[in-house]
């Protein structure tokens, strides 16, 4: 019989009391120190208004976009920045001072901040300044983005979140090439990834939620929260499909995001008193969640989770339990997109630790070949042909095609670091570089076949 593993350790991290399955000792002291720096602001948030000008959105390369707001003396707005962990994901254009005198003119208008591509960036940074829209209901309220973004799923998820909010989706408005304001309203963002949370802003969520979806009655109290059907090229869970059956037998309520309307998915993360999922965007609904009393969770994921997810967490009362439960061998982990297999013992004992009872689900049958097909996928789609264009407007097709290069070559002779034996593994490496190359329409690329013929050799 297999020694039973040892009661876990509730760690108190803002109102939550936060466990960790699985994980060395010094990543959940690194990851608690990290959540308890992330202050709470209890204060008022503040407004800058001041003449100013609204720049759309370039990308660059490494995730980072050159826009966003500049005084008319040059000067950058301290209120407008948009941060992530200390790190600038906007960066201003390197002009000082105004847009072009031409640039159209506006009397008085709302800085909302920057429409972000995802939902989970959408729900928690995209919205962050709309806590003021209400004390100045006569203004529109503009984002700066990409052209082209103005028919995105971004844009129409930002105008049906606003919506709940109690804001008119007509106020807000997209800024896709300059714009002067004579009164800029800059609010203070009420939430900064990494940085900070305002309780200010969290009341506001809260009560415009509340007052939409009081009626919402009480359910069973365990919720499956499940990614399993979700197309595309999207991170998965191997197995996944066998949870979902479990927690169905067990008597919980199994949901399906993406197949829910936005106020499906308020009502359903005010319905019970405890989540299981596996760690994703889905998961930052708990951020819609106004209903009183704490909330149990339990998140599986990797030895890697998002901070985010911690920062939520605090927020609220109940118990978390992040259990490292991914497995990527014979490959591995090569950031979020990473797909992987379940280690179900583990995940069982997360469950028990919180009061939650289900039979062992059937063993993983899947063959690596099959698994690794689509774990390089992912990482060919993501990180070899993704960056391919962007960094060739960036910095030149030369520095892309050697980018490009350097990331396939990289792959294998990590593995081979790693002493994994591609010897059976050539055919799905090769099968997921094609497929990757087809999506991105990049079959014919001398650059591309002559990598896939590289590719081919070093895998013998």
């Amino acid at each position: 019989m297999a020694a039973e593993s040892p009661p876990l350790r509730f760690l108190p991290v803002g109102r939550a009391k936060i466990a960790f399955a699985g994980f060395p000792e010094t990543r959940i002291k690194r990851l608690v120190r990290a959540a308890r720096g992330i202050p709470i602001k209890t204060g008022p948030l503040e407004r800058q208004i001041l003449p100013a000008s609204v720049f759309p959105l370039t990308a660059q390369a490494g995730g980072v976009f050159v826009g966003g707001v500049r005084a008319d003396d040059g000067a950058p707005v301290g209120h407008a920045q948009i941060r992530r962990h200390d790190i600038h994901q906007v960066v201003l254009p390197p002009e000082s001072g105004t847009a072009s005198p031409t640039a159209p003119m506006l009397s008085e208008a709302i800085f909302g901040g920057v429409l972000f591509s995802g939902y989970g960036h959408v729900l928690l940074e995209t919205l962050n300044r709309l806590w003021y829209a209400s004390e100045r209901p006569d203004l529109d309220i503009l984002f700066a983005g990409l052209p082209g973004h103005e028919d995105s799923p971004s844009w129409s998820l930002l105008a049906t979140l606003a919506d709940l909010l109690g804001i008119a989706p007509n106020r807000l408005k997209l800024v896709v090439e300059p714009v002067r304001v004579a009164r800029l309203h800059v609010p203070e963002p009420g939430l900064e990834l990494g940085l900070r949370t305002s309780t200010q802003y969290i009341d506001f969520f809260r009560s415009a939620l509340r007052a939409r979806f009081a009626d919402t009655p009480a359910r069973q109290p365990v919720a499956y929260v499940s990614r399993s059907r979700l197309q595309g090229a999207v991170r998965r869970a191997f197995g996944e499909t066998a949870l979902d059956d479990a927690f169905a037998a067990s008597g919980a309520v199994v949901y399906w995001p993406e197949a829910l309307s936005l106020d499906e998915q308020v009502r359903a993360f005010n319905a019970h008193s405890t989540y299981v999922g596996f760690i994703g965007s889905h998961l930052h609904n708990l951020m819609l969640r106004f209903a009183e009393g704490a909330v149990d969770c339990v998140y599986f994921c990797s030895e890697a989770p998002n901070l985010n997810f911690l920062q939520i967490d605090m927020l609220f009362e109940g118990k978390r339990v992040y259990c490292a439960c991914a497995r990527y061998e014979p490959m591995f982990e090569f950031g979020n997109r990473a797909p992987f297999r379940i280690a179900m013992n583990q995940a069982m004992q997360a469950l028990q630790s919180i009061g939650v009872h289900l039979p062992p689900p059937p063993p993983d049958t899947m063959d690596d070949a099959a698994f690794v097909e689509e774990w390089a996928y992912l990482l060919f789609y993501y990180k070899v042909f993704r960056p391919l264009d962007l960094t060739s407007e960036t910095h030149g097709q030369d520095k892309a095609e050697q980018d490009f290069r350097a990331a396939v070559m990289g792959l294998v002779q990590r593995l081979a670091r790693q002493g994994t034996d591609l010897a059976p593994l050539r055919s799905a490496l090769l099968k997921a570089y094609d497929r990757a190359a087809a999506v991105y329409h990049r079959t014919d690329q001398e650059v591309v076949r002559k990598v896939r013929d590289m590719l081919e050799a070093t895998t013998p």
